[in-house]
């Protein structure tokens, strides 16, 4: 007869664990040093906790990811901190975890870590709004908030106008974005890629980390830098349409390019 608690007789040793739990009272631990215990827990998590309870897609966001986790997962890049240099490297981490098949990453907004500014705050929303995994998050301790909404209470408005111009345009490019999600599980597309995998033929792509593409058609050149007031980009030999909040204008150069800060969100071109 097998143990209701067991039933593929998975093997148990009885030894000793010593170690807090709670609630307090007996408890069981799997094995997971034995494989058999491995493959039972991934058996019985993918089949039964996401399909047969729910009847629904489970939504599984993890920072602990490998190649290929994205047929199940997404992935934010950690407890971040309040740093210009943490927003930068997301930039990278972003392109990274799509060349791994994860497309859906984001990082903290404003931080995760350490007390936000006005000005990093800003700059944060107006490039996390165009993260695939888009989330404002702190820990909370002492006090500090960043919520988009507070800034315009304590002073500084512009940090909420920044996200809510942003994240505007992120709606309006949901359609494109679910687009490209929809390449990414049937034909393994990235959604968010570097430069150069649009345009390999152009040396001057090859080193960019600071700007991105969503597919094909939206490049983003965000102001990652503090007291940063304009952006050196590059726009590879094409045709460029750039929008602004009233009207779309056609660029008129391309190459190396000097971009103002004039936008409420990041300097974007199509």
């Amino acid at each position: 007869m097998k143990d209701r608690h067991n039933p593929d007789n998975i093997d148990v040793t009885h030894d000793d664990m010593y170690g807090r739990v709670w609630p307090p009272g007996p408890v069981a631990f799997p094995d997971f040093m034995k494989n058999a215990t491995q493959n039972w827990w991934i058996n019985n998590f993918k089949h039964l906790a996401l399909n047969e309870i729910t009847g629904k897609r489970g939504y599984v966001l993890s920072r602990s990811t490998f190649v290929s986790s994205g047929q199940y997962t997404g992935h934010w890049l950690g407890d971040n901190r309040s740093k210009w240099s943490h927003m930068k490297d997301s930039v990278i981490g972003m392109l990274e975890f799509n060349l791994f098949g994860i497309p859906y990453v984001g990082a903290d907004i404003c931080g995760f870590n350490d007390k936000t500014t006005p000005a990093l705050c800003r700059r944060w929303q107006q490039l996390g709004a165009f993260y695939p995994f888009s989330r404002n998050h702190h820990n909370g301790w002492g006090g500090d908030v960043q919520d988009p909404a507070i800034w315009a209470d304590i002073g500084h408005p512009e940090v909420t106008e920044a996200a809510k111009q942003s994240l505007r345009v992120r709606y309006q490019l949901l359609p494109y974005l679910y687009t490209l999600f929809f390449k990414a599980h049937v034909l393994g597309n990235t959604v968010v890629r570097p430069v150069f995998h649009e345009y390999p033929t152009d040396p001057q792509t090859y080193g960019i980390d600071e700007q991105f593409m969503w597919g094909s058609v939206v490049l983003f050149s965000p102001f990652l830098f503090e007291n940063q007031t304009e952006v050196n980009a590059y726009l590879p030999d094409d045709v460029w349409y750039e929008p602004s909040v009233e009207f779309v204008k056609l660029v008129p150069k391309t190459g190396h390019v000097k971009l103002q800060d004039t936008w409420p969100f990041p300097p974007i071109h199509m």
